[in-house]
């Protein structure tokens, strides 16, 4: 049986395997069936090694200036080449178009050289402190801009961009080389490259951000035409906090809506990929996110879910202690890439960004423990509400039996006649 994710080219249908033998099919009766999916699993490894051999071939017959970096990183690291870059992932995302994929591949390793530079281009994407990604690009990630979310009921990869988690002091290069190690993340699931990721960006919130048309840019870019991935851009919108009735608040939304959407088709987004979504009354946004397949647990809290950035806090850290622990070997004999940053500025960089970090999960963790008391006041005013209503009704009773009480023959006189009118 073949995968939907295995190229055209390389179908098996109709391949007779080899029947095993009669005595060995009448000591185990379904060793047939699993010798079958062997040479079948086989046999797709065999036309999957096939297909990148092709690309390979492709990639020769490229003018040297597109494959340049490629080269250098085949020369200087090739079990890196093939761990983070294998062509299969390019066949998958450029539709099994091996001329597509070769070029994809080839723009894959010349944006990572500009973006990491020499020294740390042809490293591992890692959060160790000695690949490619040094400690300020560790901080932008996370600082969460951008940051994973659980995936949805179906498995739908989703990636947060929320620029207000931006730090103030560590530069685009941070956020882009972060970019690359969650893409290589992602990439690790075949449907990143089929069904494709989804961008999951907060364009307006209540508090007005505008953003940096450069940076959008260059990162948009690197998804469209680098990143072994598809993806479908949900731009989130909630009114800002300005003067001014509700049509112009909206008026405010669309005209960022408009300029971010016209600067995606200017450098040749597809408009079937870019979903926007308005909030126009309190749990709309909630609502559309769960229609969507998104669970509670995987929707931001400041969106009505659960998920908190301090959640993808700790996804960062139990990712770099496994990573060193799987790498530890490694990491003993690799030379440490030298930092950017005098050793000083860079811990003082270091001290400034997780004290950013912890001020913001603080605040956060404030601003649920407010939202938990508030709801339990709210929880306690009904409940007091309830047992106010059911003491008026005990009162109730209580002045009736009183009134039995102190008059039985008239009470008893009185429900006769309401008897004897009731049976006329």
């Amino acid at each position: 049986m073949q995968r939907a994710t295995d190229p055209p080219f390389v179908s098996t249908e109709g391949t007779s395997f080899p029947a095993a033998s009669a005595s060995f099919q009448g000591t185990h009766e379904r060793a047939p069936s699993v010798l079958r999916e062997h040479n079948h699993q086989q046999k797709l490894d065999e036309l999957r090694e096939r297909a990148r051999n092709h690309v390979k071939e492709v990639i020769e017959q490229l003018p040297l200036e597109v494959k340049t970096a490629y080269l250098q990183a085949i020369e200087k690291a090739p079990d890196l080449v093939r761990n983070e870059s294998d062509p299969m992932q390019f066949l998958r995302r450029c539709d099994y178009d091996i001329w597509a994929a070769a070029q994809r591949l080839c723009r894959y390793w010349q944006e990572r050289l500009d973006i990491f530079g020499p020294d740390r281009a042809f490293l591992p994407l890692d959060l160790t402190g000695n690949g490619a990604l040094e400690q300020n690009d560790i901080l932008s990630l996370q600082a969460g801009f951008p940051a994973l979310l659980p995936k949805t009921k179906l498995g739908q990869q989703v990636v947060l961009v929320d620029r207000r988690q931006h730090v103030p002091f560590l530069t685009i290069q941070n956020r882009w080389r972060s970019a690359f190690y969650l893409a290589n993340i992602l990439a690790k699931d075949e449907h990143a490259q089929t069904e494709g990721v989804w961008i999951l960006n907060i364009l307006s919130m209540p508090r007005y951000h505008d953003y940096d048309r450069k940076g959008m840019r260059r990162a948009h870019i690197l998804c469209r035409d680098v990143f072994p991935l598809k993806g479908k851009i949900h731009l989130v919108n909630i009114p800002p906090n300005v003067k001014g009735s509700q049509s112009a608040r909206m008026y405010s939304v669309q005209k960022l809506v408009s300029s971010f959407v016209s600067t995606l088709l200017d450098i040749g987004s597809n408009a079937v990929n870019i979903e926007v979504h308005f909030e126009r009354e309190t749990g709309q946004m909630l609502s559309e996110l769960e229609e969507m397949g998104l669970q509670r647990d995987g929707i931001p809290d400041f969106l009505g879910g659960s998920w908190g950035f301090e959640k993808f806090g700790t996804w960062c850290r139990e990712r770099a202690e496994k990573e060193v622990k799987e790498r530890g070997a490694h990491l003993a004999q690799r030379q440490e890439a030298k930092s950017t940053e005098p050793p000083a500025a860079a811990a003082e960089s270091k001290k400034r960004a997780k004290n950013i970090i912890h001020s913001r999960q603080k605040r956060a963790r404030r601003k649920q423990e407010l939202t938990s008391m508030m709801e339990e006041k709210d929880r306690l005013v009904r409940e007091i509400e309830s047992l106010r209503a059911e003491e008026e009704r005990l009162a109730g009773l209580l002045q009736q039996a009183q009134a039995i009480a102190a008059d039985p023959e008239s009470h008893g006189l009185r429900r006769a006649l309401q008897s004897t009118q009731m049976a006329r």
